[in-house]
C-alpha cells in the first residue's frame, strides 16, 4: 500500500496539463476542468500524481511531463 499526501490547494488544469511543486504534470482526463483540484501523491515517487474534485472524488491520474535535454549549438551563431 502507498501512503500518499494529501495537498490542499487551489490547483488548476490547462490544456490538459497542471503544474505542482514545480513540475508539469498530463492527463487527458485534465481536459474540460473548469473547477480548482485537489492533488494526492507520493512524495516518494514524482512521476504521477492523483486529481481529485473538490469533494475528494478521484478524476485522473497525471503523469510527469518528460522534457527533452537542450542540446547545445554547435557552430556559432549567424548574426544578420
Amino acid at each position: 500500500m502507498i501512503d500518499l499526501i494529501l495537498s490542499i490547494g487551489n490547483y488548476r488544469a490547462h490544456r490538459g496539463s497542471i503544474r505542482f511543486k514545480g513540475i508539469d504534470y498530463h492527463s487527458d482526463g485534465l481536459h474540460g476542468l473548469r473547477h480548482p483540484v485537489t492533488i494526492k501523491y507520493d512524495p516518494g515517487n514524482t512521476s504521477k500524481i492523483y486529481i481529485h474534485d473538490s469533494t475528494g472524488k478521484y478524476i485522473c491520474t497525471a503523469n510527469r511531463v518528460n522534457l527533452q535535454p537542450i542540446r547545445p549549438m554547435t557552430g556559432g551563431c549567424r548574426c544578420l
